[in-house]
Parts: structure tokens; C-alpha cells; sequence
């Protein structure tokens, strides 16, 4: 009795430590409905914990507009209510976050008062500081789309400086602990700012996936060797082929055509090519186009779902490093292939450096063993920005 006691003590501690106790859960989706210029709706996934941090995507959308932004972000518990996430990526920057000073950690307590401290921010700009301050107010019941009265807790931020530019950000919310959500959620932006915008979003739906996957192993696998694979593309080019010339245990070759261009191979582990990268590339006549060496242990390939953090240089630029952040997302969505419904998982990386930003996405079939679809886009240099999806290829 007493050692479960001591047990239950350990753990409650270790909650309250890495806010986890505030987290959303595994599985929970959320809908929103919106005000003002910008998107109508809002949709927020929350599909992983990983090390104390929730792993989320959000995305926003208009019937006014073409474009429907999405996000992959990670947060810690006291990041979640003060809004200042450990990581967030958008299609054209990612930004990463870590606590300098202060007591905001503090904040997952959620016992009103004023929480405050100093973040460092970088991203391809370079590093900034970000003054944040967080109010947290006593709870309250308010009527919402998910139930009357509905016990919260009021949030209210301010984040100086917080997009390096001098903008500022402030943000009024509702936290509820039932739910263990944001639910309701404001955002108000100083001056216009190159990725941080303005919304206003309440609470229209919560729901709970049914199945969570067993697995949590990641998967890189590609097809036999001699398989063609043809995709139609929209964007910046309109077909994608990709040959597998060889498969063996840490060494997968691929012949890339983009449209008329000509071919190349990319030569690596097959998990490097699922994230955008390669041991080295070569052009049609087999001559050396460009190798990459990992960085800070990132020669070790993912081994479960969730976040990967690594870097890397590469020949033709080997005095910077190149962060790379994976996300990788357990095989539970489904959709419809030339091969029929299939179960598919996102591998999504995004390649941030002071002269580059790429994003590479794969939707990988565990049971074709192979990409149904993969996108690509170049932020920086605006070379490349495609979606292909699997037109021809592979096992049926």
C-alpha cells in the first residue's frame, strides 16, 4: 500500500514537472469555426506525445481562398496555454523555441496569476529573443458548441518581439480541463508580419479517434528492385517517375524524372529518401552531383513514429548545417489510390537552413510499400513545388 502510494506520488510529480497533465489527448480532433478576413475554419489534430510534448497539425481554410495553410508544431504543457510552442512549421518558415528565463513553466498549474519569461527563437533569420506574459485567470463557466457551462480556465498572452521583427502578438483563450483543450482562441497581431496572422476561432466540435494504431515502429520501406512508379503531378511539374534500381539493407537507389528533365539517382538508406535527402546524388551519366554527411547523430534512422530532430551539410555547401525536423505520423488515415482505399501514414520533413528551406511530404502505403502520393516545395529559392499522386506502379 504504501509503495503504490509512493508510486502514485512519483507520478503526479512528474506530471506536474513536464505539464503533461495539461496536454491534449492522443487522437483528439477539433473544429473550429472563425471570424474576421483571414480563414473560416480551423481544424487541429493532436496525433502523438513523445518525451513529455504533444505533436499536433493545424490547418486553416476559406471557401474565399485558394490556399488552406497548414502547420506541424510541438509543445510542451506549459507551451500549450502560454501559446509559445517548442517547435512550429508552416509551408515558408519553421520556428523553434527555448526557454531562456522565467517562470513559465510554472504556468501548468493554472492557479491564476501572471507567469512571464524571455524565449529564444530561431529560425532562418537567425535567433531573436521573445518576451512572453501570461495571465491566467480564475475559472469560469461559459456555454460553448460542446456543452453549456462548460468549466475554463481564461487565458490572456502577450509575446514581444515575436517574430524578430518587433511585432506583437497578443492572445486571449480558454483552456478547459475537462477536455484538456484549447477551445476557444484569439490572436491579435501588432503589424503585419511575414508569418504570423490574426484569427479569431471558437470551439465548433470535439471528437476522439476511435482507432489509435498499435504500432508505433516508423517504416521506410521501398519496392523490389525493377519497379516503376508514374505519378501525375500538379504545380510546378506535371509527371514524376521514379525507378527503383536497387533495394538492399541500408542501400536504395532511385532514378528521379521530373517531367522532360533529365534523370538522376538518389543512393542512400531508404528512410533518408522518404525525408528529401540521400547519401549522395548522381546525374544520367553516373557523375557525382552532390554528397550529404549527417550531423550530431543523425546517421541513426528514425525508429518509432513522432518527432526526428537532426542536421546536415552537404559537398556543395559544407560550411553550413542544414536542420532537418521529421515528422512521422502512425499508418491511420486512409485514402483512395489507383490500387484501391489504402492505409496510409505521413512522412513530412522540413529542411531549414540560412539559405534553404525545403518541405518534402511522402504518404507511404505499409501495404504497397511504397509513396501513394509526395509533395515538395522550395520557400526560398522557389525552384520546385509540386503534388504528386501514384498514377501507375507497383503491386496491386
Amino acid at each position: 500500500m504504501r509503495s503504490a502510494l509512493l508510486i502514485l506520488v512519483l507520478l503526479t510529480s512528474w506530471l506536474t514537472a513536464h505539464g503533461n497533465s495539461v496536454l491534449p489527448t492522443v487522437g483528439s480532433e477539433i473544429r473550429y469555426s472563425c471570424k474576421g478576413e483571414s480563414y473560416s475554419d480551423r481544424y487541429v489534430l493532436n496525433w502523438h506525445h513523445q518525451g513529455g510534448m504533444v505533436i499536433y497539425e493545424e490547418s486553416f481554410s476559406s471557401p474565399k481562398k485558394k490556399e488552406s495553410p497548414r502547420w506541424d508544431g510541438v509543445a510542451q504543457g506549459w507551451e500549450y496555454i502560454a501559446g509559445a510552442h517548442y517547435l512550429r512549421a508552416n509551408p515558408s518558415i519553421l520556428t523553434k523555441n527555448k526557454l531562456k528565463s522565467g517562470n513559465l513553466e510554472k504556468v501548468t498549474t493554472l492557479k491564476p496569476g501572471t507567469y512571464s519569461g524571455v524565449i529564444e527563437s530561431t529560425n532562418r533569420n537567425g535567433k531573436f529573443d521573445v518576451s512572453v506574459s501570461t495571465k491566467v485567470g480564475k475559472e469560469q463557466r461559459i456555454d460553448t458548441k460542446i456543452g453549456r457551462a462548460t468549466l475554463v480556465v481564461e487565458l490572456e498572452s502577450v509575446m514581444g518581439n515575436a517574430d524578430g521583427n518587433g511585432a506583437v502578438v497578443r492572445r486571449s483563450a480558454f483552456y478547459s480541463k475537462s477536455f484538456r483543450l484549447i477551445i476557444n482562441e484569439k490572436v491579435e497581431v501588432s503589424k503585419p508580419s511575414a508569418w504570423i496572422f490574426p484569427y479569431d476561432c471558437e470551439v465548433q466540435g470535439v471528437k476522439r479517434r476511435s482507432r489509435v494504431p498499435k504500432s508505433k515502429l516508423a517504416e521506410f520501406s521501398w519496392p523490389k528492385a525493377g519497379t516503376e512508379l508514374s505519378y501525375k503531378c500538379e504545380g510546378s511539374i506535371k509527371s514524376l517517375k521514379m525507378n527503383v534500381i536497387k533495394n538492399q539493407k541500408d542501400n536504395v537507389i532511385v532514378e528521379i524524372i521530373r517531367d522532360s528533365q533529365k534523370p538522376f539517382r538518389a543512393a542512400g538508406p531508404g528512410w533518408k529518401l522518404y525525408f528529401g535527402l540521400a547519401d549522395h546524388l548522381v546525374d544520367a551519366e553516373g557523375k557525382p552531383m552532390r554528397a550529404y554527411s549527417m550531423k550530431g547523430g543523425g546517421s541513426k534512422p528514425p525508429a518509432k513514429v513522432g518527432l526526428y530532430e537532426a542536421g546536415y551539410s552537404s559537398s556543395t555547401r559544407p560550411e553550413e548545417v542544414v536542420d532537418l525536423y521529421g515528422f512521422l505520423s502512425p499508418p491511420e488515415v486512409r485514402v483512395v489510390t489507383n490500387h484501391g482505399e489504402k492505409q496510409i501514414s505521413y512522412i513530412r520533413a522540413y529542411h531549414s537552413g540560412q539559405k534553404a528551406f525545403f518541405r518534402f511530404t511522402h504518404e507511404y502505403s505499409s501495404e504497397l510499400k511504397l509513396p501513394v502520393a509526395v509533395e515538395a516545395a522550395d520557400k526560398m529559392g522557389n525552384k520546385f513545388d509540386y503534388r504528386c499522386e501514384l498514377d501507375s506502379g507497383g503491386k496491386k
